[in-house]
């Protein structure tokens, strides 16, 4: 007996579609893969792989990303907060001489960033 893949594909997919007015045939006719398999990956009888993702994406003129991201091949996107909280997290610990040199490297990468983009 086959595991049903639990990834939130399916959903996700299922709400392009609809905003798209498209079928599942629809969409394995623009993605050139059989309806069984749209229908398995929805369904999460199968797992979705970077060939299906990548034929999906091009069918629907979505980022190759966002696709791998819904399918779960790619980690969700960390958004400006989680990055935050992730590095306060990470400061917290630390002496206050290495969270100082922390500061020093940011302060030095934004340097190098104001540079590059006075050089275009």
């Amino acid at each position: 007996m086959r595991s049903v893949v639990d990834n939130g594909f399916g959903d996700w997919l299922r709400k392009i579609l609809e905003e798209k007015g498209w079928s599942q045939s629809d969409l394995a006719r623009a993605a050139r893969r059989s309806r069984a398999a749209i229908s398995d990956a929805m369904s999460g009888k199968r797992g979705i792989g970077p060939s299906l993702a990548t034929s999906i994406a091009q069918a629907l003129k979505l980022p190759r990303e966002e696709v791998y991201r819904a399918a779960g091949l790619l980690p969700p996107k960390i958004t400006k907060t989680e990055l935050i909280d992730r590095i306060i997290e990470g400061m917290e610990d630390l002496p206050l001489e290495e969270k100082e040199d922390v500061i020093d490297y940011i302060e030095l990468i934004r340097r190098r960033m104001e540079k590059r983009r006075k050089k275009k």
